[in-house]
Parts: structure tokens; C-alpha cells; sequence
């Protein structure tokens, strides 16, 4: 199988703790070198695009952007870790900016209440806000951001809220415990390796400035919980759209998808006369018998009929049939449009569970642990 560079596997690598306990201090040594989103090299270097640094483009890449093929494969990733574009398909990033990018560039904009223009620039909206979908990821635990170089770090510190330790991987993470202001959303990994007095603070809400007993999540030794900014009203206002704009989006393909069934219907029931026409004709020149659908039997029927003189039901048979392959083709057609749909459908409800998800944690949080 080719080799997909945009895998997400955790890198196989070992995490060497720094002697005096400090946390982010330690060393990681690796088995094999890979890019910063844990992927290991190409087999072919000289085939492999450069997945160093994708936040930071060269230029535009969409409907009228440069599109060059580096930057467009880096956020082809970025795009696929977001969950808008489905790289199995092409075995991972192509380079080439198609129908397939832009509607994903379209869909990512439209969930997030962006300008939907399939424009991304260096440092645009659609980039930022990439990095804040990400950052989210980062902090749920997911395995892509894990994994970051320390330039990357800076330059999602710059376009969202800052960064620090990750306890889980000791590699740079996003926010700043010291300079942090407000509240945030404990979390913890939620398997039973928990101890119990941080599984009792799982969803609720506490002041960066007033710490619960043994410190913010990651700081007690061996913590692996985290920490979930509660969105503000803007942001909250934002993912609420967003949602808005997820659901219509989801009933609309509702909508084209019973169109669609019933267009299927449709070609179902041409196909069915079309076949009722041929039988008859078939049985009225009493060829039913010989028909097998083979070229043989063409051959047969018009030498048959040419004897009986009946050149022209020849023909009008040759052309009934001809209507029947026509319709096959058109309801084969018609199936994958309709099987499209529905897999379109399942993808916008899976976004749409994804940020109903996100606007229940982050804006209607449990508050009793703050004092």
C-alpha cells in the first residue's frame, strides 16, 4: 500500500523525564524521525512534499489562489485533521487544487461562519481559524497536535491564545497557566488510571486565579487532565452560528437527497417499461426464446426477420433495446448520485454532533467548582 503522509499515529518515540520532576523539561528520543504532526518520513524523498511548517503557506490557495502544489497538499492536511476532507481516497495529499478542495475549503468555512469564498490566505481568517479548530483538538487529547515543534507552538501562540506544557507528551502546548485570566473547564483523560479527586472535577469550572487543591490540571505529578477554556460571549456567539449553519446545512442535503430518491424512482420505473416494451416485442416476433443478450443473437434475429420481410421491426427492436441500456446506464448514474448524498449527509451530521458537542462543553459548562 502507498505510503499516506498525512498518518496521525503517535510517533514511536520515548518520553526520558527530567531528574528533578519538573514537567516539560524531560527529553524525547525518537525511533524515527518525523514531521511535527507525527508522520514518518516519505519512502521517497524526492516524491514527498515538505509538511514542516503547513500554517505557514507561501501564498493563496483556492479558487484564485497560486495554488502551489506544496502549500496546497499541507492544507489538504490540515483540512482532513479538521474532519472536512477525506484523503483515503487519494492515498493522502495530492498538491492539485480541484473540486474536491474547494468543497472541502467551503465546508470548513461555512461550519465556522467564515466568508465563504474558498480562499485561503497566508495569516486569512480560514488559516486562524484552523489553528483555533485545531488548538480545540490539541486539547481533547487528540494526537495531532501533540506533537508540534516549538515553532509551531509560536505561531499558534500568535493567532490564538498562547501556549505551554503538554503533561501528557511534555511537548509544547497552547495556554499559559501563569498569565492566565478567567475560568477553564476541567478535563480528564476519562480512563481509570484517573484518581478519583480529579474525575470529581471532570466538567466543572474553576478560576485560573484561585487553584483547586493540588494545582491546575498537569501541574500534580503524573496528572494527565487538561484544561478547556470556557469560551467567551463572542466565541459562544460564533459556535452557535456555527451550529445554526451546520444544521441547515444538514437539512438542505435532507432535502436534495429525497429529490434525488425520488429521481431514482423515476429511473427505476423507465427501466421497468422500457424492459416491458423489448419482452413484448420479443414475444411478439416470437424471439423470446432465442434472446440471451448476446451478439449471436442479433445476428439470428435479423437474419430471421429479413426472411419474413420484417427489416423494420428489426430496427424498432434494436432501438427498444437500445432504450433499455440507456435507462440502466441512467439509473446506475442516478445510484451513485443518491449514494453520494447520503454520504455526504452522514459526513455534515458528524460535524454537526461535533460542534453541537463543543458549544455544550465550552458554553454551558458545569460551574460548581468555582468558589
Amino acid at each position: 500500500m502507498p505510503f499516506n503522509p498525512f498518518r496521525t499515529s503517535r510517533p514511536r518515540m520515548t518520553y526520558i523525564p527530567d531528574p528533578f520532576g519538573r514537567v516539560g523539561q524531560g527529553e524525547w528520543r525518537a525511533a524515527a524521525a518525523r514531521d511535527p504532526f507525527g508522520r514518518v518520513a516519505a519512502d521517497d524523498p524526492d516524491d514527498a512534499f515538505d509538511f514542516s511548517d503547513p500554517f505557514h503557506p507561501a501564498a493563496a490557495v483556492g479558487a484564485r489562489g497560486r495554488n502551489a502544489p506544496n502549500d496546497v497538499a499541507n492544507l489538504e492536511g490540515l483540512l482532513r485533521l479538521a474532519g472536512d476532507m477525506d484523503l483515503v481516497p487519494t492515498d493522502g495529499p495530492t498538491g492539485y487544487f480541484g473540486a474536491r478542495l474547494d468543497d472541502a475549503i467551503r465546508a470548513f468555512q461555512r461550519r465556522n461562519g467564515l466568508t465563504v469564498d474558498s480562499a485561503v490566505h497566508p495569516g486569512g481568517e480560514t488559516l486562524r481559524a484552523l489553528a483555533r479548530h485545531l488548538q480545540v483538538m490539541g486539547r481533547n487529547g487528540d494526537t495531532v497536535l501533540a506533537h508540534l515543534t516549538p515553532e509551531e507552538a509560536r505561531y499558534l501562540h500568535a493567532v490564538t491564545d498562547g501556549g505551554t506544557v503538554n503533561p501528557r507528551t511534555g511537548l509544547l502546548e497552547f495556554f499559559d497557566n501563569s498569565k492566565k485570566k478567567g475560568s477553564y473547564i476541567w478535563r480528564t483523560v476519562g480512563d481509570g488510571k484517573v484518581r478519583s479527586s480529579h474525575a470529581d472535577r471532570n466538567g466543572k469550572v474553576f478560576s485560573w486565579a484561585n487553584p483547586p487543591e493540588g494545582g491546575h490540571p498537569g501541574e500534580a505529578p503524573n496528572c494527565r487532565c487538561w484544561a478547556e477554556e470556557v469560551a467567551d460571549a463572542g466565541e459562544c456567539k460564533r459556535l452557535k452560528r456555527a451550529v445554526s449553519l451546520a444544521q441547515n446545512e444538514v437539512q438542505s442535503l435532507k432535502n436534495e437527497l429525497k429529490e434525488h430518491e425520488e429521481n431514482l424512482q423515476q429511473h427505476q420505473e423507465l427501466l421497468d417499461a422500457t424492459w416491458d416494451e423489448f419482452v413484448l416485442k420479443l414475444v411478439t416476433l416470437n424471439l423470446s426464446d432465442l434472446f440471451d443478450g448476446t451478439d449471436g443473437f442479433w445476428a439470428l434475429a435479423k437474419k430471421i426477420l429479413s426472411k419474413l420481410g420484417k427489416g423494420l421491426e428489426f430496427e424498432e427492436l434494436v432501438e427498444a433495446f437500445g432504450r433499455v441500456s440507456k435507462a440502466q446506464h441512467d439509473k446506475a448514474i442516478a445510484q451513485e448520485i443518491f449514494a453520494a448524498k447520503k454520504k455526504l449527509i452522514h459526513q455534515a451530521e458528524e460535524r454537526l454532533a461535533r460542534l453541537r458537542d463543543e458549544h455544550e462543553r465550552r458554553c454551558r459548562p458545569d460551574r460548581e467548582g468555582l468558589n
